[in-house]
């Protein structure tokens, strides 16, 4: 639940990309009628909301029998510990601190839903690249001969991963992909670490190549 649009449709690209069935509210009175309807097993409650915040809306979502067990993340841009105290009072099971880490996310959702995350390999991917002949239009792989996009596009990329939008940097590798064949071997690492939702991993990576131009 957010007010915010962006805020919320950057949060279902990603979930529902991991398999979650979403619905959306835009303010507390909303998030009360669709939890009721939806009956979800976790919800992002923002904490500070029109019509009704957060925090009421969690106190009454816990009056509920068919919700008083689902799990609320409290999300806030407040560092305040006050606040995080006042939400879990409310009845939150946890806090998070906007902007949202990915990684944080996702580690709470393991640890509420008792998930097991489990990420993509690109060893056996890159071990077939290798076992495939050669052909003389393949573009080299080799890390040395990597070809990076302007610093204007690896700026746009640097914005998002610190948003941890991986749903939305998955969509510039593509265009990039489609836009400069010689950028594939750039693509085909970023690619790599986005599905592996390692934003710090995906950080330093840009941060490199934006150094080189």
């Amino acid at each position: 639940m957010d007010d915010h649009e962006v805020n919320r449709a950057m949060l279902h690209r990603m979930l529902s990309r991991l398999g979650f069935e979403i619905a959306q509210a835009t303010d507390g009175e909303d998030c009360l009628h669709k939890a009721q309807e939806f009956l979800p097993d976790l919800i992002l409650m923002d904490l500070l909301m029109p019509v009704m915040d957060g925090w009421e809306a969690t106190r009454q979502l816990r009056q509920l029998p068919k919700l008083k067990d689902a799990v609320i993340l409290a999300l806030s841009a407040s560092v305040y510990e006050t606040t995080r105290q006042e939400s879990l009072l409310a009845g939150c099971d946890n806090f998070l601190t906007k902007p949202i880490q990915t990684n944080e996310l996702l580690e709470l959702l393991r640890l509420h839903l008792r998930l097991e995350w489990v990420y993509e390999d690109g060893s056996e991917i890159q071990k077939r690249k290798a076992q495939t002949p050669k052909s003389s239009s393949e573009v080299p792989t080799a890390e040395s001969m990597m070809v990076s996009p302007g610093s204007e596009s690896v700026l746009a990329l640097l914005r998002l991963a610190a948003m941890g939008d991986i749903e939305a940097i998955l969509d510039e590798t593509a265009k990039l992909e489609h836009s400069d064949p010689t950028l594939v071997p750039f693509v085909d690492r970023l690619r790599q670490l986005a599905k592996g939702f390692q934003l710090k991993q995906i950080r330093d990576f840009l941060k490199q190549h934006l150094s080189q131009n």
